[in-house]
């Protein structure tokens, strides 16, 4: 909802903007609703499941997934991940884009950059299968 609300109050701003509206900003009335800070986490009773799913899934999806388990990553982060992100030699990963917009390097664990670095480059991402579509989650 607040984003509706976000978006309704820059049409009108914008409208007023181009002369197509004068008035009251309407939008500007209604209060955001309050968002509740989410804590999301794999629980250690379902960790056994996850894993015994991600056996059976293809390299490329393990990694995906062993990826935020490892270095608390978002998942767009990994989505949007480039082979130019990482240092292989030095085992870190340079995240250029992040959500605070404040650029920062982490490291990864050695195992992990090893299964990582040899995944097939089909192109700049790392996340990508051969047709270049961005991975599917396995089912559990």
């Amino acid at each position: 909802m607040n984003k509706s609300l976000s978006l309704l109050r820059t049409m009108f701003e914008r409208a007023r903007d181009w002369r197509l509206f004068s008035g009251e900003n309407s939008a500007q009335r209604f209060k955001k609703y309050t968002k509740h800070a989410r804590t999301r986490f794999v629980q250690p009773k379902k960790m056994p499941a996850l894993m015994a799913a991600l056996q059976r899934a293809r390299e490329y999806i393990q990694c995906f997934f062993l990826l935020p388990l490892l270095v608390g990553c978002r998942r767009t982060e990994g989505l949007t991940l480039k082979w130019a992100d990482f240092d292989f030699e030095g085992g870190l990963w340079h995240k250029s884009r992040t959500k605070t917009c404040v650029p920062h390097t982490i490291p990864i664990p050695r195992a992990l950059l090893q299964r990582l670095a040899a995944l097939p480059r089909t192109n700049d991402y790392v996340f990508a299968d051969t047709e270049g579509a961005l991975v599917q989650g396995p089912r559990l």
